[in-house]
């Protein structure tokens, strides 16, 4: 684990050395279609073939960066000056982050020239700043990374991580008018998300010029080939019609909604892989699960509801990884919310086992969250068919996802959250038109720069979302262009075992077994 900064007050912190020290190759991400619209992050200990097309830091914030926005949950400076250096050379970096419930050594980047560091307000108990978001301005270009890590060295070497990035060309228009211009669903959602962080915006000088930058300046840049939709969490509560359907899982639940999905997701399950979880309640289990089954059928009748799956470790999984017991320190399960004999006989049911053996991830404890629903195929050795994916720094909590309240006319939340979702209307115009007119399945879907969200209808494009198949490097669909998901655990997911002597983790009691270290849980 790496030291921590500590600085006395109106002293800098004595990272660039220390970045100098660790600096290492920059390396460019690989932009072939055979990777799929997410990334896992590189992780040590694992073999070349399981980290193939895998990234990390530098992977990300690479290039002529004129402008960098950074915000996140946990920041460890050293660490991150360390692992990526290039943030020393940028001219202005705007940190966002909690600097009291987060860790308040952030506050120290503020004292490096070229860092500027906002802590959003947070004016409800017991929230905080969770997102995760990298946006790089370039000279004609701007690149939005949404992913799932803390800003600390175990985050990014030693859990089960993913990302998506993708870059956007800056609009033809110029000037001011680029704020009339034609704007997208994504951009929209980018820049309320922004503007609700109470950030009057950066200034800089360089290069003998003035800059600045605020949210607005966002739409800037052309995001209308965007292969996502965003879900965000604010804090407040929030309430009627449209405003509490903005944000959180009422957010989610209205994009299903707008979907058209394929009947064989009717009644399927859908899955929740988290790494914390808050006070559930049966009410609000059905309420989220309501959200997550949203969405109808060609012929406009709405999905039937499906099962809701929890994937969480084992206590067994936990002891195994590679950090030993320690891995445990990033799945925050409490006590009294799992083992609780109410709450017990609520999850008991629900639980099911992190598999991540096919993608080298068993013994990698995951810190990534995703939320899906998949419908499993005929044959166990093909691909999992996915209705849609979420990858998101939301855990499986009311905090985070919110809750409705006063008979459903408010939406209560109490963090900033973000997240990702892929949609077979976003991923529709990722096909290259070459893809389009040759056979569609024969070729994997483009998720390059040339995608755009003209919808799967339009497009007249038949979009299959599916798992990634590990064992080849080509996808194959019948008649539909297929798009290849590196989702790392396994589908379906196996229920707890009673006979196997399965019990999820929990973080705050010792356990019976030691690790490979020697140790029997966690240091409190």
């Amino acid at each position: 684990e790496p030291k921590r900064v500590r600085t006395e007050a109106g002293k800098a912190p004595l990272q660039v050395p220390l970045a100098q020290r660790h600096r290492v190759q920059e390396r460019s991400p690989r932009s072939d279609a055979s990777m799929g619209p997410i990334r896992l992050m590189r992780t040590q200990g694992l073999s070349e073939t399981c980290n193939r097309d895998a990234v990390g830091i530098q992977d990300i914030v690479q290039g002529d960066i004129r402008f960098a926005m950074v915000h996140n949950f946990m920041i460890d400076p050293d660490w991150l000056l360390g692992a990526c250096p290039k943030l020393l050379a940028i001219p202005c970096v705007q940190v966002f982050a909690d600097l009291k419930i987060g860790n308040p050594e952030a506050a120290s980047l503020g004292n490096l020239p070229n860092f500027r560091v906002h802590m959003p307000p947070v004016p409800i108990p017991y929230g905080t700043h969770h997102t995760k978001m990298f946006i790089l301005v370039y000279e004609s270009s701007i690149r939005v990374c949404i992913h799932t890590a803390n800003l600390i060295h175990t985050d990014w070497n030693h859990k089960t991580q993913g990302a998506w990035f993708q870059d956007f060309p800056r609009k033809q228009v110029s000037g001011p008018d680029h704020q009339s211009a034609s704007s997208s669903a994504f951009e929209d959602d980018l820049v309320e998300y922004m503007s609700c962080l109470g950030w009057a915006g950066a200034q800089w000088e360089h290069g003998g010029q003035k800059h600045r930058f605020k949210s607005a300046d966002l739409r800037q840049f052309d995001f209308s080939k965007a292969q996502v939709r965003l879900v965000g969490s604010v804090p407040g509560y929030h309430r009627g019609a449209p405003a509490m359907h903005k944000w959180g899982h009422l957010k989610l639940r209205r994009l299903l909604q707008n979907e058209t999905f394929k009947a064989e997701f009717s009644g399927s399950p859908v899955v929740c892989q988290f790494s914390s979880l808050g006070a559930l309640t049966p009410k609000w289990l059905a309420e989220f699960n309501a959200s997550l089954c949203a969405g109808c059928t060609p012929d406009g009748t709405p999905l039937a509801p499906g099962p809701s799956q929890l994937i969480w470790p084992t206590v067994e999984d936990v002891r195994c990884d590679l950090m030993g017991y320690a891995a445990g320190g990033s799945i925050p399960g409490n006590e009294k919310n799992i083992l609780d004999p109410k709450k017990a006989d609520m999850l008991d049911h629900l639980w099911h086992k992190w598999n991540g053996a096919f993608s080298g991830r068993q013994h990698v404890m995951p810190h990534m969250k995703s939320y899906t629903r998949y419908a499993t195929s005929p044959s166990s050795s093909s691909p999992t068919s996915l209705a849609y994916f979420v990858l998101t720094s939301h855990n499986l909590s009311t905090s985070a996802w919110g809750q409705l309240q006063k008979n459903e006319t408010q939406l209560f939340i109490r963090s900033y959250e973000l997240g990702v979702v892929f949609l077979p209307s976003t991923l529709a115009n990722s096909v290259s038109e070459s893809d389009q007119s040759a056979n569609m399945g024969a070729q994997s879907a483009s998720v390059g720069a040339q995608s755009s969200n003209m919808g799967a209808q339009s497009a007249n494009v038949d979009i299959q979302m599916s798992t990634w198949d590990w064992n080849s490097r080509r996808q194959t669909g019948d008649g539909a262009v297929v798009v290849p998901f590196k989702v790392p655990y396994a589908l379906p997911p196996q229920p707890y075992s009673d006979r196997a002597g399965d019990e999820p983790w929990v973080w705050d009691v010792q356990h019976k077994l030691a690790d490979r270290f020697g140790r029997c849980g966690l240091k409190r």
